[in-house]
């Protein structure tokens, strides 16, 4: 339940703070833009958060805007099969995001994750597929025996030499996240095996993204 909540923390127009006896802003909107038009382009590595301020007209204090996270990417070891399955389930039908997980499985597995997924939640859950187009509401699995890696707009998958043990590794889909996407890559790393996942959260800091544990 405190992943849930946390993880909520992190999306969508609810993540904003009232700052108290802040001096109004110099000919600022009436009216707080909750969230700008979304595009796949990818962000430029070490650019500071593009969090802004807002007056709220005659109140004497500002919203501020937080960077919008809709890139999410979730990493676990074969222990978080339990906890993906709870966090999903309380995921709305159109949260404006796409999720990509990689989960610790045996190169030989069935790669039925799509389909625990699936009746678990309310958002549609797919193997990714090498060259697949990103779209919101959709939950991407990295399918056994390869990692997923996101570039600017699409998906690779990449049957290169194992990662702490494991391919799919946590840490290269979450670097890649992390390279592509910048401040708007939200991380969350349910269990994990050596340092696989703690490194891409480490990267997913470094370009001013978000980070659960």
């Amino acid at each position: 339940r405190v992943l849930v909540l946390a993880f909520h923390g992190i999306l969508g127009d609810s993540f904003c703070s009232v700052l108290q006896h802040y001096t109004p802003v110099r000919s600022a909107p009436a009216a707080f833009t909750a969230r700008p038009p979304v595009s796949y382009q990818s962000a430029k590595s070490g650019s500071p958060p593009a969090s802004s301020k807002r007056n709220i007209a005659g109140s004497g204090c500002i919203l501020l805007r937080m960077p919008v996270r809709d890139i999410i990417v979730i990493g676990g070891s074969a222990g978080g099969f339990e906890a993906i399955q709870v966090l999903v389930s309380a995921l709305p039908a159109d949260l404006r995001a796409a999720i990509f997980l990689t989960l610790h499985q045996f190169p030989r597995a069935k790669g039925v994750l799509p389909d625990i997924l699936n009746r678990a939640g309310r958002i549609p859950a797919l193997h990714a597929e090498d060259g697949m187009p990103i779209d919101h509401g959709r939950i991407y699995v990295a399918p056994p025996d390869y990692h997923l890696v996101l570039q600017n707009g699409f998906m690779q998958l990449s049957h290169g030499p194992r990662e702490n043990l494991f391919r799919p590794c946590i840490n290269v889909m979450v670097r890649s996240a992390a390279t592509a996407y910048g401040e708007r890559v939200a991380g969350v790393l349910l269990t994990g095996l050596l340092d696989d996942g703690a490194a891409g959260l480490w990267e997913i800091q470094q370009h001013h993204g978000a980070t659960i544990v």
